[in-house]
């Protein structure tokens, strides 16, 4: 008897021991729940990046091109905040907090200035979603409301995935500021390469584009007569045209010499370039030794695989023109300029 009772008690051991080893399912996920992740994962990336800003730049805004009215750092922070507590409290069925309303931008409270008051708003509104978000069930998510902020999404469970939308487009935009302030994105740190440096398209070194040019040439150039007034009468120049570099550098300079038979006059010139390997461009001047000037502003441009194209604003007759100067290499032609004069009305290229 006893030892039949000891093995039950050692057999009912091992079966509670089994049973306690097995692992626990999860818990099905709900609807509270998944939203919840999606607002938590917002909050882990959306908050870094407002305190990554310095305060000195919450009043950062972009100037390149039409930017009048966008919002500054501060005011994309504080109207995301703004927006959480609109849809939140529609979720939870509350009035809006004290200075929140719907009208005009929704910037949120004007006394909400400095970033540690705009930042502590930020957290107010992201607890307050977790409340809300909290309070979904099948029964009510979508359950229409009366009075929603946003008459498309009428339901809670539209107001819950609009709310996460809504800041990730301002996310967004916030990291751009970001990036233009020379910060990197929290969330962006230690993160591998996007585009691994290997594969970006590397910029050209141009500091050797002219040393086809290098070497004493035969110049034939024709010109014409007058510009600009409808004329179609050319003439010819012949002479030289030489090309040394300066000082074993990416600079170059061109001494040309030519003379136009049929209007019996000579027109020489020098022609100074530099490379600025910074802006992979170069700068060409006209030199007029005899007065002892150099032509500004230069002529500034690049080469595009075989193809030169340069340009400058200058002043022909009286008249603000355009100066589109071209070329190509060729191994089969001796190189060749072509140099156009175009009113500014008409836009180079167009």
């Amino acid at each position: 008897m006893s030892v039949t009772f000891h093995r039950a008690v050692w057999l009912a051991a091992i079966t509670l021991g089994i049973i306690s080893d097995t692992p626990a399912l999860p818990p099905s996920p709900t609807v509270a729940s998944i939203m919840d992740a999606q607002l938590t994962t917002l909050q882990n990336q959306f908050l870094p990046a407002a305190e990554a800003m310095p305060e000195a730049k919450y009043s950062f805004v972009p100037r390149d091109g039409d930017q009048n009215g966008v919002r500054t750092f501060a005011l994309e922070v504080k109207h995301v905040a703004t927006a959480n507590l609109i849809f939140y409290s529609a979720i939870l069925g509350r009035s809006l907090p004290a200075g929140v309303s719907l009208a005009g931008a929704t910037n949120g409270p004007d006394e909400v200035a400095t970033k540690e008051q705009i930042l502590q708003y930020l957290k107010n509104s992201f607890a307050l979603g977790h409340e809300a978000l909290a309070s979904l069930t099948t029964q009510n998510a979508t359950i229409p409301l009366a009075n929603s902020p946003v008459p498309q999404m009428n339901t809670r469970l539209a107001l819950a995935t609009w709310s996460c939308a809504h800041a990730w487009d301002h996310y967004g935009q916030m990291v751009e500021y970001l990036r233009l302030n020379g910060i990197v994105p929290p969330a962006s740190g230690g993160q591998p390469l996007a585009s691994p440096a290997s594969i970006l398209p590397q910029p050209h070194d141009g500091s050797h584009d002219f040393d086809f040019h290098i070497g004493n040439w035969k110049a034939h150039v024709r010109v014409l007569v007058d510009r600009l007034n409808g004329s179609r009468k050319w003439v010819v120049y012949d002479g030289i045209s030489n090309h040394k570099k300066l000082l074993d550098s990416s600079a170059n300079f061109e001494e040309f010499d030519a003379y136009c038979a049929e209007l019996q006059k000579r027109n020489k010139g020098q022609t100074l370039r530099l490379y600025n390997p910074d802006t992979h461009q170069w700068s060409i001047y006209l030199v007029d030794l005899d007065k002892g000037t150099l032509s500004l502003p230069p002529v500034i441009g690049e080469f595009s695989g075989n193809r030169g194209e340069f340009y400058n604003q200058d002043a022909f007759k009286g008249r603000a023109i355009y100066v589109v100067t071209s070329g190509s290499i060729s191994l089969l032609i001796p190189p060749g300029w072509s140099n156009l004069f175009r009113p500014t009305a008409a836009r180079p290229g167009k």
